[in-house]
């Protein structure tokens, strides 16, 4: 009898110990026997002891490398493979966390505003004014004025005699005086400026009533300062009512003064109706109407023209200036 290889001992081991490999490692599966005992196979296995004449193991090729690998991991020691997962080594299969459901309710009430990534607050600061003013210095002005007497400049009572010079006079003292005109700024001419010899109507260089006797001061004042001091000597003398010198010279004079960040505006402080120049109404009322759709500045207050002079304005669509200062009397 021929002597077993040490592949078919170790086979014959691992089948009677039946731990580690089991009997599917002594025969093959059913279907591999049909196989291999098929006509012409060439797998067939004969049996691993017995007399001589069956002792033998055809078919070698195939034998050899099924009883290699077998060998192999017997010669480890350990199985090819275990009943299990091998992973958990418990023989069960490894699994994650078990997460319940959730269950939850939309509520759009609830949401969070937009988060801004970048906000700037601005808020509307009102410019600081220049303002030029040009007064009626007619004797219409200062009728019924006492021979010898005076107005009272900067004081807070009433006006001693009611007279149109009295009632302008002091409210332009006052406020070029008081508190309420910081940051802003004032220029003072009259019509007739006292240096003119003769009366420019139009919109030229001769025009004196575009240069100012009191150039642009710093509000508040003082009472023996520049703006009052030229209120105080000025005499209400002249006849000539020259409506359009004088709007002339506060359009030339405020375009020329205008200055960034400042708001100017022209005013005109007169009570009468126009005896030299222009004395067509319509004419007058486009001066500053022309000069405010050209350079933005406001002239003259509403509050300081005659009736006649503003109601022709108005009809026209023109722009009217922001008030008086406070106190400044309509004729």
């Amino acid at each position: 009898m021929k002597k077993p290889t040490p592949a078919q001992l170790l086979i014959v081991r691992a089948c009677l110990a039946g731990v580690v490999v089991g009997l599917g490692a002594c025969s093959k599966p059913e279907s591999d026997q049909e196989q291999a005992s098929a006509p012409g196979g060439q797998g067939t296995t004969g049996p691993l002891s017995g007399d001589s004449d069956s002792s033998d193991v055809t078919g070698g090729d195939a034998t050899s490398g099924d009883t290699s690998a077998a060998a192999q991991n017997s010669a480890g020691g350990a199985p090819a493979s275990t009943d299990g997962d091998s992973s958990s080594g418990t023989g069960g299969a490894t699994t994650g966390r078990d997460y319940p459901d959730i269950d939850f309710v939309y509520d759009p009430e609830k949401d969070l505003p937009p988060v801004v990534c970048a906000e700037e607050t601005l808020s509307a600061e009102p410019l600081p004014l220049d303002m030029y003013i040009i007064l009626d210095r007619t004797g219409s002005m200062i009728e019924e004025m006492p021979a010898g007497e005076d107005c009272q400049l900067g004081v807070t009572d009433p006006p001693n005699f009611a007279t149109k010079w009295c009632k302008a006079t002091q409210a332009l003292s006052q406020y070029f005086t008081g508190t309420a005109a910081a940051g802003h700024r004032a220029a003072l001419q009259f019509m007739i400026p006292a240096a003119s010899t003769s009366i420019e109507c139009e919109a030229t260089p001769e025009n004196l009533h575009a240069q100012a006797e009191v150039e642009l001061t710093e509000l508040p004042s003082t009472l023996d300062g520049p703006l009052v001091a030229a209120l105080a000597a000025a005499v209400p003398d002249t006849t000539s009512t020259a409506i359009e010198a004088a709007l002339n010279g506060i359009a030339m004079y405020t375009a020329e003064h205008s200055n960034p960040g400042r708001q100017m505006i022209g005013f005109l402080v007169t009570d009468g109706d126009p005896t030299f120049c222009s004395k067509t109404l319509s004419t007058l009322a486009s001066i500053p109407e022309s000069h405010f759709e050209s350079t933005g500045a406001s002239l003259p207050s509403s509050s300081a023209l005659c009736p006649q002079l503003e109601s022709a304005r108005n009809s026209r669509g023109a722009h009217g200036a922001g008030g008086s200062p406070e106190g400044t009397q309509e004729a």
